[in-house]
C-alpha cells in the first residue's frame, strides 16, 4: 500500500505534467505565473519551487527551451519558412532575441543549423550499427484495399520496410511520464506498463484484446538532450478516463502520420527510426508537423522465439 509521503509526491507530479501538456501546445503564447499555477490547483508562491523539483529546471529555463527546440526542428524540416517567421512563431518577440538564444544553446547560428545535414543535439550520441546500412526507396505505390500511399524500402539486410501515410484517428491515452534517457530502459518500461495496467485493471479500463500500448515521445528525438527528454509510457483507455495520482491522461490527436513495422532486436530502435527519418523523410514528399511521433507496440518480446520486439513507428507528417 502507498505512503501518504508517496501518494503526495503522485500527485505533485500528475498536477505538474498537466503543466506540462498545457505548454506543449501553448509554448509559442505569452505565459503568465497565476495561470499556470492555476492549472497545476498551486499557489503562485510555491509553484516556481515544486516545478523545478519536478522538473529538473526553472520554468523560465523550461519554455525557453522547449521554444528555441521546437524552433530548430522547424528549421529543420520547414525550408519554406523564414528564419524569422519561425522565430516569431515560437514565441521570440524578434529575430535578434531569436538568433542570440540559438546560438547560445545550440553554440551555431539558426542558419547554420539550417544548413547541416542530420544535425543532432551535441550531448546526444547517434548509435550507428553495421548491420543497418543506407537504404534505398525502390517504389512508391498506391494499396488497392485503402486506396493509402506506401513506400516500400528495400534494405540492405534483405529485410523489406512497408512504409504507409495515412489519416488516424484520436486515441485517449492513460500515460506515465519519464523524464530523462531512455535508451537500454526496458526493464523501466516493463515496470512502467505494469503499474498502468493494474491502474487501468482496477478500474475496468483494460481489456484484452483492445488495449494498445504506445510510448509517445514529448521532445525532438534528435534535439533535446536525453536528461530532460520527456516520455509517456501509454496505454489506450475510454474516452473520459479521469486521470489519477502520477497516472495522468491525454489524446493522441488524430491526422496524417507516416507509419512503418518492424520486427527487431532490443538494440535497433535508433536504426529503426533513423530508417523513417533519414532515409524515407527526405524523398518522400512530407515533413514532420509539431505533433508527437510515438512508438506503439505489438507483442511481448519475451513470448517470441526470438525475443523480438515487433513493433509500429509513426511520425506526424504534413505535405511539403
Amino acid at each position: 500500500m502507498e505512503s501518504k509521503n508517496i501518494k503526495q509526491t503522485n500527485e505533485y507530479k500528475r498536477r505538474i505534467n498537466t503543466v506540462l501538456d498545457h505548454l506543449e501546445r501553448h509554448y509559442a503564447s505569452e505565459q503568465n505565473l497565476e495561470i499556470l499555477a492555476g492549472i497545476a490547483n498551486f499557489s503562485p508562491f510555491h509553484f516556481h519551487r515544486i516545478f523545478k523539483a519536478i522538473v529538473g529546471e526553472s520554468l523560465y529555463k523550461y519554455i525557453q527551451r522547449i521554444r528555441i527546440e521546437k524552433a530548430a526542428h522547424q528549421l529543420k524540416y520547414q525550408k519554406q519558412k523564414s528564419v524569422t517567421a519561425i522565430a516569431l512563431d515560437c514565441g521570440f518577440s524578434n529575430s535578434a532575441s531569436f538568433a542570440r538564444t540559438f546560438k547560445e544553446y545550440f553554440a551555431i547560428s539558426a542558419t547554420a543549423w539550417r544548413k547541416t545535414p542530420e544535425q543532432r543535439f551535441s550531448k546526444n550520441c547517434k548509435v550507428q550499427s553495421k548491420h543497418w546500412q543506407k537504404n534505398s526507396i525502390s517504389s512508391l505505390y498506391i494499396d488497392p484495399e485503402t486506396n493509402q500511399k506506401q513506400w516500400n524500402l528495400d534494405m540492405l539486410t534483405r529485410k523489406n520496410v512497408t512504409i504507409e501515410v495515412s489519416d488516424l484517428p484520436e486515441v485517449q491515452l492513460a500515460y506515465l511520464r519519464h523524464i530523462g534517457p531512455f535508451k537500454g530502459q526496458q526493464k523501466k518500461w516493463a515496470q512502467l506498463f505494469e503499474k498502468l495496467m493494474t491502474w487501468g485493471a482496477a478500474r475496468d479500463l483494460v481489456s484484452c484484446p483492445g488495449t494498445r500500448f504506445f510510448t509517445v515521445f514529448r521532445d525532438a528525438l534528435k534535439i533535446t538532450d536525453f536528461e530532460k527528454f520527456k516520455s509517456d509510457v501509454c496505454i489506450s483507455v475510454p474516452p473520459g478516463s479521469k486521470s489519477d495520482g502520477d497516472i495522468g491522461t491525454s489524446v493522441l490527436p488524430s491526422g496524417k502520420y507516416a507509419s512503418a513495422h518492424f520486427e527487431i532486436d532490443a538494440d535497433e530502435y535508433q536504426q529503426a527510426w533513423d530508417i523513417l527519418y533519414s532515409d524515407w523523410l527526405p524523398g518522400s514528399g512530407y515533413m514532420p508537423d509539431d505533433r508527437c511521433a510515438f512508438e506503439e507496440y505489438l507483442n511481448d518480446p519475451n513470448q517470441h522465439p526470438q525475443n523480438k520486439h515487433v513493433i509500429k513507428i509513426y511520425i506526424p507528417v504534413t505535405p511539403i
